[in-house]
């Protein structure tokens, strides 16, 4: 049995970075911690002591490059056995961990990997019953802000379908948005273009809801210990007008597709199963940045001058609110 060491370098009491910069950070650290009390998978347990942990496990860095966490005396002490759940839009990877936001560039260097967002294991209107069970009537929909990659998602917008449903506007914090989680599941196949990053938290909710994601995103770097083939469709960014047609010629295959989805977001995404799968792609990751002898002492140099432009940043933000 392996030991994680869960931390994070946000807090609970509201900082001035964490409220500008990571307003969410300390919440995800709740959320692992969390995954990790639920968690049924007696490979790993959570372990109180950094020092006889095997993972210590930093939980959403503050800044790009991490330097929130290289700099931390814990880091600096483990420098070999510590890895990250980066949960930004655009991160630029440097310590070992898993990025949801990465690229297929970044993934080259095989100490970092694709992430998941555990927020979405939170929305429990997605297993409802009365909404799960219903029989779709929608072939395809989208709900989501064209603003947030306005190109693709605007050739999105445009599709015309009898049974699609295609709208600009924000899905909102979903949890809350009864109307968002209808539509999911009124839908065999839901759209998942690439947002502000080459993520979307959108795959990840229709995966638990049963339906199946079609993932419109170049860069979007799947993670591994997922059977993705099984069903996910794919879509390259320059063919989102054969998106109609695409999806009639699969809707027969919509049902099997949509339960696959499921099964594999309960059986590695859940609550009750993230931190084993956190921990089977964390110890594979520690392991190979020691096969291919990746320097786990980077230059501090790197997280100073990333902390001094976050540090500026933030001194203009909030010079240009108290302003306003």
């Amino acid at each position: 049995m392996s030991k994680i060491f869960i931390t994070a370098t946000a807090t609970a009491t509201a900082t001035a970075m964490d409220t500008l910069e990571r307003p969410w950070a300390y919440r995800n650290f709740f959320r692992t911690m969390k995954a990790a009390e639920r968690s049924n998978d007696r490979r790993f347990q959570l372990a109180d002591d950094p020092g006889s942990a095997d993972i210590n496990l930093f939980v959403e860095p503050r800044f790009a490059f991490q330097s929130d966490v290289l700099s931390s005396p814990l880091y600096r002490a483990f420098p070999e056995k510590s890895v990250v759940l980066d949960f930004l839009d655009n991160p630029r990877p440097v310590v070992p961990g898993l990025y949801v936001g990465m690229t297929p560039a970044q993934a080259s260097f095989g100490v970092f990997e694709g992430g998941a967002y555990i927020r979405v294991a939170d929305n429990r209107l997605l297993e409802q019953e009365s909404l799960v069970s219903r029989a779709p009537d929608l072939l395809f929909s989208f709900v989501g802000k064209a603003a947030n990659a306005n190109r693709l998602r605007s050739a999105v917008l445009a599709l015309k379908h009898p049974r699609a449903l295609v709208m600009d506007r924000s899905s909102g914090q979903s949890e809350s948005d009864s109307e968002y989680v209808q539509t999911l599941a009124r839908s065999m196949f839901v759209l998942c273009p690439r947002g502000k990053g080459p993520s979307s938290w959108r795959l990840f909710e229709t995966m638990r809801m049963g339906r199946v994601p079609v993932v419109i995103s170049d860069d979007w770097v799947a993670p591994l210990g997922i059977d993705w083939d099984s069903f996910v469709v794919r879509v390259a960014e320059a063919d989102v007008h054969e998106i109609p047609s695409l999806l009639t010629g699969l809707e027969a295959q919509w049902a099997a597709r949509g339960q696959r989805a499921h099964q594999e977001w309960e059986g590695r995404l859940s609550y009750e199963r993230m931190f084993g799968w956190i921990g089977e792609r964390c110890m594979a990751i520690l392991e190979k940045s020691r096969s291919e002898g990746y320097s786990a002492s980077l230059p501090m140099q790197l997280a100073r001058v990333d902390s001094i432009r976050s540090a500026a940043r933030l001194m203009r933000e909030r010079f240009n609110n108290h302003s306003s």
